[in-house]
Formats: C-alpha cells, sequence, structure tokens
C-alpha cells in the first residue's frame, strides 16, 4: 500500500512541471501558469517542500 508521504509526492508531481533541480515551474494545466513560489505538502510521515525556480538559490532555506 502506498504511503501518505508518496501520495503527496505524486501530488505535487501532477500539480506542477519540475526542472532538472527538481524546482517548480509552471502549474501543470493550461494556461501553465507560473507556479507558486513555494509548495509545502504535509503527511503523517513527513513534508515535501518545492521551492520554485524563480527563486535565488542563495535565499533558500530547507526546512
Amino acid at each position: 500500500m502506498i504511503s501518505d508521504l508518496e501520495l503527496m509526492e505524486h501530488h505535487v508531481n501532477v500539480l506542477f512541471r519540475h526542472d532538472s533541480e527538481n524546482r517548480v515551474t509552471v502549474v501543470n494545466e493550461p494556461p501553465y501558469n507560473t507556479a507558486p513560489r513555494i509548495f509545502i505538502g504535509a503527511a503523517k510521515m513527513g513534508s515535501i517542500v518545492r521551492y520554485s525556480n524563480s527563486l535565488d538559490k542563495s535565499t533558500l532555506v530547507l526546512i
């Protein structure tokens, strides 16, 4: 059976397109609007955090 965390991983991968560094780029449906600056998906076993590719790497703080 799939865990809540694995399900959240699938969810974020369906919601957004990602670049080669696993950062979100756009919403994965037309008209492909810009993705939010940060996505946090919480599950019982942990959380999934994705940052926008529009953010400067030097400003990112890992949660």
